[in-house]
């Protein structure tokens, strides 16, 4: 009985939450774009602030969790970093009180749009 109230709490706790707040504090400051085996390229002011608003207006089903993944696009800070694979976006963030999150989100096709252009973005930036 412990272990299948154990097992519950687990999913109560991992279902989809709402990170607005953290990512308006994780985001406060400027990204640097690491593509595998490429060299970071640091974000413009304008796509800094494009990539800021997308997570604004997207704060909502995110889900928490406590898998590893391996790193493959990354754009990160000393707050975040927000791990940009096929299937899912995985971010992980630094709260308040200094403890680290995880959560990840679907990729949909509004989500889609969005890494084709920070892969374009990516892609004209190693070209200059």
């Amino acid at each position: 009985m412990k272990i299948i109230l154990s097992l519950l709490t687990i999913l109560i706790l991992s279902g989809c939450t709402n990170y607005e707040k953290e990512f308006k504090q994780a985001l406060g400051t400027s990204l640097t774009y690491t593509a595998y085996k490429k060299e970071p390229v640091q974000l413009s002011k304008e796509m800094f602030q494009e990539v800021k608003n997308w997570f604004l207006e997207n704060t909502d089903n995110w889900s928490s969790s406590y898998v590893s993944f391996v790193p493959h696009n990354e754009l990160s800070n000393k707050t975040i970093t927000i791990n940009i694979h096929k299937n899912q976006l995985i971010v992980n963030m630094k709260k308040k009180n200094g403890d680290w999150i995880q959560a990840t989100k679907p990729v949909d096709s509004e989500t889609i749009t969005f890494i084709k252009k920070l892969k374009n973005y990516r892609t004209k930036r190693s070209t200059e």
